[in-house]
């Protein structure tokens, strides 16, 4: 008789205790629950659920295109749906007038919250209270979980708002601080359970973020700070916020420990917040605040002189070196409908094409009608207009319905298929690789970095690489990046061989480097960036006594190769510069040389006394 008690009481315990189990795997979890919240004073309006749902599907939409847009999986987030799948709206209304909520918004959710909001949901409640503004707000999120917006607003403005509910920033856009849509809130919210169906676990948060014991300033002038970010969950991305709590830069990490980086220059004010993602989920928004503005650098490792920069991971920028032309268009028909208008065809009587320059590239200084192929670096801005204003090609600062057309060559030391090419644009825009056209789109539009994202095949060595943007009025600019390895280049066209030489150099962060008694190690990268197998030769000069890991390396085209500089610590025993400048030149052409010069600066720590230091 006990056994069949005992049988019956525990049967009657599962009864109860499954459901509340299955509580964690239903829709309600990890979802946007709507409200229409209208005050006693007014009458609701008849089509607010069709204008919200309306509202909804356009914000959701727009997060699908972002998360695609920036190479992720395409989704967004979810809204609480009836047994039918159709949007569910509560009604409310309110206790009190549509005034006293202008003055205490936060009531609101006093008296609708508990009814409808539940654990892991966002309350989303759109509230006709006679205003058109939230006290003084367009819009306004509490705590990340709970939006109130007016009925005037917008689909705009529900993206903001359910953005800071997912943990993105304001960040400055034009000088005004504006929500931080990009790559970067992308990669933020690719991990957000509001975007996964709630299939993020959750685990105690264990990120941690420590500033290395020395600050370093690299190029000259500009402070770095180094971070060393460790969390044993797994690292995902480390996001940098300005003092006043603006969007700074993110970074993508992986592992359980990474060293970062940032340039205390562009940073407004004189600290910096860190926050951390780890591959769960979990973020920690408490995970460091640092101040800079009364650090002074022990050791300054400066690089300078002809310095080509260590080829990137991912080359999300390429700023040159591009080789110049422009074609002015037919009045009025710049931008979408010169597009596939051959302008170098049309400007030169047909003695020259884009199909002839898309595969064997151009000379500079050869002439196109008025113009001639000239070389210059694209600012981080884009703006081909200033550019070539600097660069003598017209004096002309808002040309319009002109094309522009970009060479360069990628160096590529290893074949990479299927690597993702990034562009933006002012006008229209028109890709080709090794002759190939990879990508065009015919449109009119404001400039955007990435606007447009797909797959290109890179192969090793070189890579021919074609831009074409046609300008109708306006800003006219320029991005090209893509996810890959490359060293862009420029070629003169040829079939003999060519020999070059590039020379990279970063250091190697150890926690010794403040230390004088310590040796300084520089990483130098040696690069062919020739279309021929060549050995380069390496040497240095100074009156520090450096030494050389190798003299000489070979190398086919394209390829690098790692050689350490090592300056010993016996060389820097008092205060001063110690400056050693290495020379890459080419076996095959003596004439193909370049160089760097390093600079090792010994001072005080806030005055106090080094080792070594008078």
């Amino acid at each position: 008789m006990k056994f069949i008690s005992l049988f019956v009481a525990i049967i009657a315990f599962l009864t109860f205790l499954l459901p509340c189990l299955a509580q964690e795997d239903t829709p309600e979890k990890y979802i946007v629950k709507l409200v229409y919240f209208v005050s006693k004073d007014r009458n609701p309006q008849k089509d607010i659920d069709t204008k919200i749902e309306k509202t909804v599907k356009r914000t959701q939409k727009f997060y699908g295109d972002e998360m695609e847009k920036y190479g992720y999986e395409r989704k967004t987030f979810r809204v609480e749906t009836d047994e039918n799948g159709d949007i569910v709206v509560h009604h409310i209304t309110g206790k009190q007038n549509g005034t006293q909520y202008h003055q205490k918004p936060y009531s609101v959710f006093n008296e609708c919250a508990s009814r409808i909001q539940t654990p892991s949901t966002i309350l989303f409640v759109v509230l006709d209270h006679g205003h058109q503004r939230i006290q003084g707000y367009k819009g306004v999120t509490y705590a990340g979980e709970r939006i109130l917006v007016p009925t005037s607003g917008n689909w705009y403005l529900a993206a903001h708002e359910l953005g800071h509910a997912f943990g993105l920033p304001h960040a400055l856009r034009d000088g005004r601080p504006r929500m931080s849509y990009g790559k970067c809130a992308a990669a933020w919210i690719n991990l957000n359970p509001y975007l996964n169906g709630g299939r993020i676990s959750k685990v105690e948060r264990r990120g941690k973020v420590e500033m290395l014991p020395s600050s370093i300033a690299y190029p000259p002038n500009n402070m770095h700070l180094f971070l060393k970010v460790t969390d044993p969950d797994g690292l995902y991305l480390v996001r940098f916020r300005h003092a006043n709590r603006l969007l700074h830069s993110c970074q993508s990490i992986s592992g359980e420990q990474a060293i970062v980086q940032i340039n205390t220059s562009t940073v407004m004010g004189k600290a910096i917040y860190v926050e951390t993602l780890d591959l769960n989920g979990n973020v920690r928004r408490d995970a460091g605040h640092f101040k800079f503005g009364d650090i002074k650098p022990n050791l300054i490792v400066d690089i300078s002189g002809e310095v080509t920069d260590v080829p990137d991971q991912h080359s999300n920028n390429i700023q040159g070196p591009w080789l110049w032309m422009i074609a002015p268009t037919k009045q009025n028909q710049g931008g979408k409908d010169s597009t596939h208008i051959d302008s170098l065809a049309v400007v030169s009587e047909n003695t020259i094409n884009e199909e002839t320059i898309s595969k064997y590239g151009a000379n500079k200084g050869d002439t196109v009608g008025a113009y001639k192929w000239t070389l210059g670096r694209l600012s981080s801005n884009g703006k081909i207009n200033m550019m070539l204003v600097k660069r003598g090609m017209t004096e002309n600062t808002d040309l319009n319905d002109f094309t522009s057309y970009a060479l360069t060559t990628l160096v590529s030391k290893t074949d990479q298929p299927d690597v993702m090419m990034r562009v933006g644009s002012d006008d229209s825009i028109k890709v080709w690789l090794n002759g190939e056209v990879v990508f065009s789109n015919a449109v009119n539009r404001v400039y955007k970095k990435n606007s447009d994202v797909f797959p290109v095949n890179l192969k090793k060595g070189d890579n021919l690489l074609l831009v074409k943007v046609s300008e109708r009025d306006g800003p006219w600019c320029m991005h090209v990046g893509v996810d890959a390895e490359v060293f862009p280049v420029y070629r003169v066209p040829t079939t003999t061989p060519v020999y070059g030489v590039a020379l990279g150099c970063i250091y190697d962060l150890t926690p010794e480097m403040s230390n004088p008694s310590s040796d300084i190690v520089y990483i130098l990268t040696v690069i062919n960036t020739g279309n021929a197998k060549d050995t380069i030769k390496l040497a240095t000069s100074g009156k520090v006594n450096a030494t050389l890991s190798q003299e000489s390396v070979s190398l086919v085209p394209g390829a690098s190769s790692k050689v350490t500089l090592t300056i010993p610590a016996t060389t820097r025993v008092v205060v001063g510069d110690y400056k050693v400048k290495v020379i890459a030149t080419s076996e095959s052409d003596s004439t193909k040389t370049t160089h760097i010069i390093t600079t090792a600066t010994v001072k005080p720590v806030h005055g106090d006394g080094l080792e070594g230091i008078d």
